[in-house]
């Protein structure tokens, strides 16, 4: 997604260490893999958007398509 090893391992670091933060936030009645997914893809949009691209292209166009049982939490 962000097309850089190094940004896309932070991005997965970073994510761990929020579920960490955030574990009572989680909702045992859904599906752990949907809450991670979402933790990763708001990182890694923010970054996206923080980054000086010069390009002009909108930041849902650089991303992946998701997976039908995650596209309600998008």
């Amino acid at each position: 997604m962000t097309h850089d090893l190094a940004q896309s391992e932070d991005v997965v670091s970073n994510a761990f260490l929020r579920v960490y933060e955030r574990a009572e936030q989680f909702d045992s009645q859904r599906p752990f893999e949907a809450w991670f997914y979402r933790i990763v893809v708001s990182d890694a949009i923010k970054r996206l958007q923080t980054k000086e691209t010069g390009r002009k292209c909108a930041i849902h166009s650089r991303l992946k398509v998701t997976p039908r049982h995650l596209a309600p939490l998008l």
